[in-house]
């Protein structure tokens, strides 16, 4: 089985970077990204507070689902939503663990770019 493992992070324009995780020197984030041409790394600085982790998990839309994406899922007859936090070595919403895994997912935002979302019930 492959596990991928990435992160993505705010650059200072506000557009998602994705790749490793690295900090400088002086102690920043940066991602780490091939270069245009492919043959070398790019290393972008990020805001450090912006700075997920890929769960592994594409929502029911293949939108790769990361650490700070507010998700909603299908639960029987509800659909609660919540931030994506990862605690205690697992990824969890709204300390749920496992139902979040078996529902149907979809990414509606996320925590830097959509704070209004943040606190959504989503309960229809």
């Amino acid at each position: 089985m492959n596990r991928v493992i990435k992160f993505r992070g705010l650059s200072k324009n506000n557009k998602w970077v994705i790749g490793s995780f690295v900090l400088d020197a002086a102690g920043g984030a940066r991602i780490a990204k091939v270069d245009t041409s492919g043959k070398g790394l790019d290393f972008v600085h990020v805001d450090d507070d912006s700075v997920g982790q890929f769960t592994g998990l594409l929502d029911k839309n293949k939108v790769e689902i990361y650490e700070g994406d507010i998700v909603r899922w299908n639960v029987n007859t509800i659909s609660p939503t919540g931030p994506v936090i990862f605690d205690s070595g697992a990824f969890w919403i709204d300390k749920v663990w496992n139902d979040w895994l078996r529902g149907e997912n979809e990414v509606i935002g996320n925590i830097h770019q959509n704070p209004e979302l943040r606190n959504a019930t989503g309960q229809a």
